[in-house]
């Protein structure tokens, strides 16, 4: 699961109206200077402090945990495409105007030049 299909299945889920509302950490991280890290001590401490039903507790912990396999756990064996692919930041990486605009991505995304 990428970060843009997190996003969605959030954002269209019955369920999980109420706690989106909540999720603005989540819905900005793209466009904020958080890293990767950040992204998780946000979502861990959401997830922590938040009250839910069951079943919406469930379904958004079911796709926190698969994004999170897919696009975190493993993040320091992909390349920096594959982490621009994962987090949906090709288009801001493409629209750079210089190199300090592109090394605030690669930090966002735990990478080095």
């Amino acid at each position: 699961m990428t970060f843009d299909e997190l996003v969605l299945a959030i954002s269209n889920s019955d369920a999980l109206k109420h706690a989106a509302q909540n999720m603005g950490f989540l819905f900005r991280w793209k466009s904020s200077t958080d890293d990767v890290q950040h992204l998780v001590q946000n979502m861990n401490k959401f997830l922590m402090v938040n009250e839910f039903e069951r079943e919406a507790l469930e379904e958004l912990k079911g796709y926190w945990d698969a994004f999170k396999a897919a696009s975190i756990d493993n993040i320091h064996g992909m390349t920096m495409n594959e982490r621009l692919n994962q987090f949906g930041l090709f288009p801001k990486f493409d629209n750079s105007k210089n190199k300090t605009q592109q090394d605030r991505i690669y930090a966002k995304l735990m990478a080095h030049r």
